[in-house]
């Protein structure tokens, strides 16, 4: 804008001075968000209360029956030595528990707030299910 004012007292007509600034800044501006996408944020899922306690009532029954066949198998397997088959029921045990535990809170949570506040719970049950998973490796590895 100084250069437009500085040609007006030398005497220039600045008309079109001023559309041809005005042209370019709008056709740069044009330009520049016909270039940039729209970009909307992304759509996060919301889940309700019921699809979430579905979720976690239909992963706990599939725990739970793979542990009611694993648990005779391991306590009939001859290969395993008493301390292995101990170790392994009691994980079996553990997992049992963590995953009654978090189905019978998540139950009776009801609002989406008192589900992500039973995480640790689900973490829980993760981390046993990992514990179970590796003591049942190195059984079979002996």
């Amino acid at each position: 804008m100084e250069i437009i004012s500085q040609a007006h007292d030398i005497g220039v007509d600045v008309n079109p001075i001023r559309h041809l600034v005005f042209s370019i800044v709008a056709t740069g501006v044009v330009s520049a968000t016909a270039i940039t996408p729209a970009v909307a944020a992304p759509q996060v899922p919301q889940h309700t209360v019921a699809e979430v306690q579905a979720k976690v009532n239909a992963k706990v029954a599939h725990i739970v029956s793979h542990l009611a066949v694993l648990r005779p198998r391991v306590a009939a397997n001859k290969r395993y030595t008493v301390a292995q088959k101990t170790l392994l029921d009691a994980d079996i045990v553990a997992v049992l528990n963590a995953a009654v535990a978090a189905r019978t809170k998540i139950d009776s949570d009801t609002t989406m707030d008192q589900i992500r506040a039973d995480r640790p719970l689900l973490v829980a049950l993760h981390d046993k299910r990992i514990k179970l998973k590796t003591d049942l490796a190195a059984a079979r590895a002996h």
